[in-house]
């Protein structure tokens, strides 16, 4: 289970990004870069906030809950669609 689920967020990062109209090289590089953006602003996150101005803080942060929202969008986006509710005839 460890290694099945980011293989298949990854799969579904690259379908969202095919959805969206991107070609399969574009797609293919679409994980690399949500994931780069979520590594880059963990590690803003996790540096010493001594140096960083509030600004900079803000910056990080809106990098990691994008990157968040993105990946959360991919999986979303790329799931079946469950019948909660039985349907009507």
């Amino acid at each position: 289970m460890r290694t099945a689920a980011p293989a298949n967020t990854d799969a579904n990062q690259r379908e969202f990004a095919r959805q969206g109209g991107a070609d399969a090289v574009s797609a293919s590089l679409w994980p690399l870069s949500v994931d780069g953006l979520l590594l880059l602003a963990t590690v803003g996150l996790l540096k010493s906030s001594g140096r960083g101005s509030r600004r900079t803080r803000g910056v990080v942060w809106s990098a990691f809950l994008l990157g968040i929202a993105v990946s959360l969008a991919a999986n979303v986006a790329a799931a079946p669609v469950l019948a909660l509710l039985p349907r009507r005839t």
